[in-house]
């Protein structure tokens, strides 16, 4: 008999999430959408972060248990759910954990099975370790913010010697850290498998934020420190957004070699833009007379037809073109219908919403959204009277 389709891959497997933020509740999302039993344990009231519109994705499908785990009831409570868990993910600062008598050496030592994921800002040891972690400070502390700004090709020959510092509009250090601890929690359950034993897993926003810089550092390497070399506006390269004639955007990346070549030949500039000789165009600068064409022409033609139609004119010069859409508008292109990855989840508190779907699909067990996220506590009568726990003590 062939193995269940509904059936995720991490079903029997149980997940206690302790974390708050965005890393934690976000591994462990990814882990729900696989099958496993995450109970969310949230202080009375609930958590904090839960007015993040973000927490209707990551929440979904888990269990919400209040505990006060500053009383012994509610400490009780979490020593009985963890007694039948797999998985613990917190992400307190460091030291908070052993203070409320969860630490990993006290409950590897109580619970030895338990894989024990910490999630913080720098680590669990070192000169950081207490620093605070929001996004935004890891950012600055690891150079995410100095990527983009003057100096960059949206802003070539601007004064200062580097960019100055820009907020990323995507939070690769939360986003890293949940992936990170995400394979760091299945590589420990596959070693649990030999050994017996579960272990701990650290990571870190900073481990996150730096898991994704090597691509932006590498064009920096073996320049002296604080130097910055500015896009040259001479080169035969072009990896921009263009505005069409419609208002929209066109997203242009001319890296194979000639496609610059014919992107001026599409735009009918080929008879003013010198040639570049040889099969190597990039090595080819343009003249001072080519740059003052292509800063103001490029951009002047583009603004006098709509998007659809250099779309058109692009691709059929063999140039890399796609449109830039606006927030949630790829939800209705066709590959992300195709691929599935596009589901509806009727969240009790803000009505349907599209989400992303389970992003790696697995062919026996391709994994579900087994619901929306729960409501604060929605699940604490169910969760405590199953464990045999007072549920009003635990959870005031």
């Amino acid at each position: 008999m062939g193995a269940n389709v509904n059936q995720g891959s991490l079903d029997g497997v149980t997940v206690v999430d302790l974390s708050w933020g965005r890393a934690g509740p976000m591994a462990t999302g990814l882990l729900a959408d696989h099958g496993a039993t995450v109970v969310r344990v949230e202080p009375p009231g609930g958590d904090p972060y839960r007015a993040m519109v973000s927490r209707a994705a990551y929440d979904r499908g888990k269990q919400s248990l209040i505990l006060d785990l500053h009383t012994e009831a509610g400490r009780d409570a979490l020593h009985h759910l963890l007694a039948g868990a797999d998985v613990l993910v917190e992400s307190w600062q460091p030291g908070v954990a052993e203070d409320l008598g969860f630490g990993y050496d006290a409950l590897h030592e109580r619970h030895p099975r338990l894989v024990y994921c910490s999630i913080s800002a720098y680590g669990q040891d070192g000169p950081d370790r207490d620093r605070a972690g929001y996004e935004s400070l890891v950012a600055a502390r690891t150079g995410v913010m100095a990527v983009g700004g003057p100096g960059t090709a949206q802003d070539v020959g601007s004064a200062g010697s580097g960019p100055d510092p820009v907020y990323p509009g995507v939070p690769i250090a939360g986003i890293g850290t949940a992936l990170l601890a995400v394979i760091g929690i299945m590589a420990a359950l596959v070693v649990r498998e030999d050994t017996g034993t579960g272990q701990r897993v650290d990571t870190s926003m900073l481990d996150g934020a730096l898991s994704f810089l090597n691509m932006f550092w590498e064009q920096l390497e073996n320049l002296p420190d604080e130097a910055y070399r500015p896009r040259s506006p001479t080169r035969r390269f072009m990896m921009a957004s263009m505005r069409c004639g419609d208002g929209e955007y066109l997203g242009i990346h001319t890296g194979a070699n000639g496609s610059y070549g014919r992107m001026i030949e599409a735009l009918g500039l080929s008879d003013r833009i010198s040639p570049a000789p040889g099969n190597r165009e990039k090595t080819v600068p343009l003249t001072d007379e080519d740059v003052e064409i292509v800063t103001t022409e490029v951009p002047r033609l583009f603004a006098s037809r709509p998007r659809a139609y250099w779309l058109e004119q692009l691709r059929a010069h063999d140039v890399c073109a796609i449109p830039v859409l606006r927030p949630c508008e790829v939800f209705d292109q066709p590959q992300a219908q195709h691929n599935g990855i596009v589901v509806s989840v009727d969240d009790p508190e803000m009505g349907p919403l599209e989400q992303v779907g389970v992003a790696a699909r697995m062919g026996a067990a391709p994994g579900a959204i087994r619901g929306p996220a729960p409501t604060p506590g929605q699940h604490s009568d169910e969760v405590l009277r199953g464990l045999g726990c007072d549920d009003e003590a635990a959870a005031r």
